[in-house]
């Protein structure tokens, strides 16, 4: 049988309730910095801090989770996007035509129902290619 969790002395709590609000504290003001010295948001921060830490000075966007297609006209200026990378690639299972963003409104009973739920279309759909991988 194992132990139960020690629980924190007085002295220990005061100094995780200091350590939070400080931490706090220093997001909000290095946030409002980021807004007034370059107009960036913190996950946009992240992002080029993650850049800036890779060692060759350079990490693929998909590296960073991040998979959308590139213009062509940042293809032509960077010569590690090839025309793979200008696609947009929609699944067949992913309705056409703004058909994804219809409802019907039922005005007697004052209900919207939406054509497709989207949410059960990706779980039918979650071993498809593409798909963000699910928890099962």
């Amino acid at each position: 049988m194992t132990d139960a969790p020690r629980s924190l002395d007085p002295d220990q709590l005061g100094a995780y309730f200091a350590l939070i609000e400080v931490s706090s504290l220093l997001r909000h003001a290095v946030e409002q910095q980021l807004r007034e010295a370059g107009d960036l948001s913190y996950v946009q921060f992240q992002l080029l801090a993650r850049l800036g830490d890779s060692p060759t000075g350079s990490r693929r966007m998909t590296d960073l989770g991040i998979r959308f297609p590139v213009s062509e006209r940042e293809q032509l200026g960077n010569k590690n996007v090839t025309s793979q990378y200008t696609l947009a690639i929609i699944p067949s299972f992913i309705p056409k035509n703004r058909e994804m963003d219809d409802f019907e409104i039922n005005t007697a009973a004052g209900l919207v129902t939406m054509k497709h739920d989207m949410n059960k279309v990706l779980v039918q759909n979650k071993t498809a290619a593409g798909i963000m991988p699910f928890i099962n």
